[in-house]
């Protein structure tokens, strides 16, 4: 091999050959020899047997295979960095806007030019949430609640054998 990468042009691949199978290799998962060849401006009645001969020594189905793994993975690390990026720059933000927040309340609290109390404190509102939001943890605080007393377990089990043996009943009395 002339490169480290299986996908890439082999040794002793004439440049024909490797110009076909590139071809092939950039269809993508739809890929066939008769798309490449008609990809290329070539006619498949008159290159199918020699590209298919090239296919089968040159091992195009396992270096297409590789390749799209390859791409696969450098698409999934830039998503990850993309990502990994906008988090930075959300939790960036939040900082920005909480100190914009509090620096308006000391400022508030000096008696000197402000902003209204209440856009401080949507600054610091929306600060604390993308903040939360960018580190993944939850914006949201929900409380569950109830009426009434906590059933005792096993009152819950007495009542859940009750009505079964209520229902045998009526099934009994039925037949």
């Amino acid at each position: 091999m002339e490169s480290g990468r299986f996908y890439e042009r082999q040794e002793g691949e004439t440049s024909a050959q490797y110009a076909a199978f590139a071809a092939y290799r950039d269809l993508g998962i739809t890929r066939s020899i008769v798309k490449a060849i008609e990809s290329s401006g070539s006619s498949p009645s008159k290159q199918r047997r020699n590209w298919e001969a090239w296919s089968s020594k040159n091992m195009w189905v396992a270096r297409a295979e590789a390749y799209d793994a390859e791409m696969e993975q450098r698409r999934r690390l830039e998503r990850e960095e993309a990502i990994q990026d906008a988090l930075d720059r959300h939790r960036r933000i939040a900082g920005m806007l909480q100190t914009v927040g509090v620096e308006g309340l000391q400022m508030y609290r000096g008696g000197g030019p402000h902003e209204p109390l209440l856009t401080l404190l949507r600054y610091i509102e929306s600060g604390l949430k993308e903040e939360r939001l960018a580190l993944g943890i939850p914006t949201d605080i929900s409380q569950l609640e109830h009426r009434g007393d906590v059933p005792n377990p096993e009152d819950l089990e007495r009542e859940r054998r009750v009505d079964a043996l209520r229902r045998a009943g009526q099934a009994f009395g039925e037949l």
